[in-house]
């Protein structure tokens, strides 16, 4: 948990549930800044990240797409400098987090989708669903999880409506979780 004056109590159930074996999990922007960061974030959030990250530890392998990285460096160069966002990138890298671009790894030299394909997916994919705000690379993040069926983790209530109305299970469980 993090290192708070606070100390906060949740259902670990609403969190990550025991009945999850093992898990791809998708991450969002909000959910990497918390998890690589300690000054994005409200102390209750940052306590269920690392509840989350705690909880479902090797049950869970850790997804997010490079679009998605962009976004964390960016938001974390205009807060910090640039080079405390290079760390965070270098961080990024030996991490274990797996990121891709489409269905492909971030590192592969041959992708099977181009970036403009990548894009116009997540376009179509927005046009299906008009009355949900998210932005288009958050869309690329939500087909990925949808495309194998896997998990998302999010706090941020548009991708969390998208991606329940896609099917997938969104984590934490309830919003009461993290607005109480």
């Amino acid at each position: 948990m993090a290192d708070t004056d606070r100390e906060f109590s949740f259902n670990d159930s609403l969190v990550f549930p025991d009945d999850i074996g093992t898990a791809i999990v998708f991450l969002d922007k909000e959910a990497l800044l918390v998890r690589l960061t300690t000054d994005y974030c409200s102390e209750r959030r940052q306590a269920i990240v690392d509840r989350f990250f705690e909880i479902s530890g090797d049950r869970a392998y850790y997804i997010t797409d490079a679009y998605v990285v962009a976004e964390v460096i960016s938001a974390f160069r205009s807060k910090r400098g640039a080079h405390e966002a290079l760390d965070l990138y270098e961080d990024i890298k030996d991490s274990d987090l797996v990121v891709q671009h489409g269905s492909d790894s971030w590192e592969s030299n041959n992708l099977t989708a181009s970036p403009r394909a990548v894009l116009d997916a997540a376009a179509e994919f927005l046009a299906q669903y008009p009355r949900h705000d998210v932005s288009i690379q958050e869309a690329i993040l939500i087909l990925q999880a949808k495309r194998g069926d896997d998990y998302l983790f999010s706090f941020d209530g548009p991708i969390r409506k998208l991606g329940r109305a896609c099917g997938l299970s969104v984590y934490p469980v309830t919003e009461e979780i993290y607005l109480g």
